[in-house]
């Protein structure tokens, strides 16, 4: 049973302790970059705890690996007030300070990240909007079979005066899962200048959890 009225469209719907790691199975479908679907994996850890102008504040990593050769593809965290880390908020609009990984593995700070969040702004946005609530589903997990709540709804943001993303979500939670998401679906349409490009789709599934996360960048300057 849902028991509140307010659901995150991204991978965080309640915040456990630091240092919580999770992954997902995720397969990405774009078929303006590729034929075929991508297989990978996506791993979310919280990877410290610090205060910023008297406020509680998170670094959220992500990283993203093709399976194919276990390589990532992609490496970057984000400094977000705790307060901002729930279902009823939106944490990519309050993101403090942003790194990410080059393939020489140099790390690139950015204090007004802008525009440089965009592709992972759907991994982290919030709240949705026209919720439906779905019939349950029961979900196989480490944790053991879970009665999953199921929401549908949506989510848009402006990236700038001609340039928009919208984002079709369809998530399963429980309470246990350490971020309060089970399974996401998402189909994120970008518009710009009026114009609508073919669809990206992301579906990932839970797979595995654990503590004592470590960030994989320097720390930054």
């Amino acid at each position: 049973m849902l028991t509140h009225t307010a659901f995150a469209g991204g991978l965080i719907e309640q915040l456990p302790a630091d240092g919580t790691w999770v992954k997902f199975d995720m397969i990405t479908i774009d078929p303006r970059m590729r034929p075929e679907p991508e297989s990978q994996t996506l791993t979310m850890s919280s990877v410290g705890a610090v205060t910023v102008d008297g406020a509680k504040c998170r670094w959220i990593e992500l990283k993203i690996v093709l399976k194919d050769d276990g390589k990532p593809q992609d490496l970057v965290k984000f400094l977000v007030p705790e307060q901002f880390l729930t279902a009823k908020e939106d944490p990519m609009c309050h993101v403090l300070k942003m790194g990410r990984m080059d393939g020489a593995k140099f790390a690139v700070w950015s204090d007004k990240p802008a525009i440089r969040k965009v592709p992972y702004h759907m991994f982290l946005c919030g709240p949705l909007a026209n919720v439906v609530s779905l019939p349950n589903v029961t979900v196989e997990t480490k944790l053991g079979n879970l009665d999953c709540p199921i929401v549908t709804g949506r989510y848009e943001f402006a990236v700038s005066g001609i340039l928009s993303l919208r984002g079709t979500f369809e998530n399963q939670l429980h309470k246990n899962a350490p971020f309060g998401v089970v399974a996401m679906r998402v189909k994120i349409e970008m518009m710009q200048d009026g114009d609508a490009y073919e669809p990206t789709t992301w579906s990932l599934k839970w797979i595995d959890a654990g503590t004592n996360a470590k960030s994989e960048m320097p720390d930054p300057p």
